[in-house]
């Protein structure tokens, strides 16, 4: 963002007397230097509204990553995230990075799907607060945001192998 510009301002004479005088003309340079103010909060620039959670996740696994930026764009603060856990039952099962806004899983999903159904997201409230490095400086502004996680059909995980390293002669083939 810029924060300085220079304007020149010109000023005529519009009377003169032929032979006497020509037309006066005087410039000015004016400098207007622009002090942005903190007063916009933060806004998200990653915040997927829903997001399929699959049956084979793992505690600590990382379920999804938010991102929000300073709205105040001359001399940007930096962001902390957390989870708004007033009232919401679910805030035990994830946890969520300060500096990196990755969310993961804090316990077994099979534990998260015994206090919902299938069908019924779970939804977090997630905040990005400015950092305030000096009491000069304006208050923090923050601003919260909702995600959603579908659970996926308990017992309806895709196939795996248990062993990756197959041998062919364990198969019997024919062709036809």
């Amino acid at each position: 963002m810029q924060s300085m510009y220079t304007l020149t301002i010109y000023a005529t004479d519009p009377y003169t007397e032929p032979g006497k005088d020509t037309r006066n003309i005087a410039g000015l340079n004016i400098v207007v230097v622009v002090k942005d103010v903190q007063d916009v909060p933060p806004i998200f620039t990653l915040a997927p509204p829903l997001t399929r959670l699959n049956n084979s996740m793992q505690t600590g696994d990382i379920i999804l990553r938010v991102h929000a930026e300073d709205g105040d764009k001359g001399v940007p603060r930096e962001i902390t995230y957390g989870l708004v856990s007033e009232g919401n039952p679910f805030i035990p099962f994830f946890n969520i990075s300060e500096t990196t806004g990755e969310i993961v899983l804090a316990r077994p999903l099979e534990e998260l799907t015994q206090i919902t159904h299938v069908g019924a997201p779970v939804v977090l409230s997630v905040v990005a607060e400015e950092i305030r490095r000096s009491r000069d400086e304006p208050p923090a502004q923050a601003t919260v945001v909702e995600v959603g996680f579908l659970l996926g059909e308990p017992g309806n995980s895709p196939p795996y192998f248990e062993n990756d390293k197959l041998v062919p002669n364990d198969f019997n083939i024919t062709s036809a």
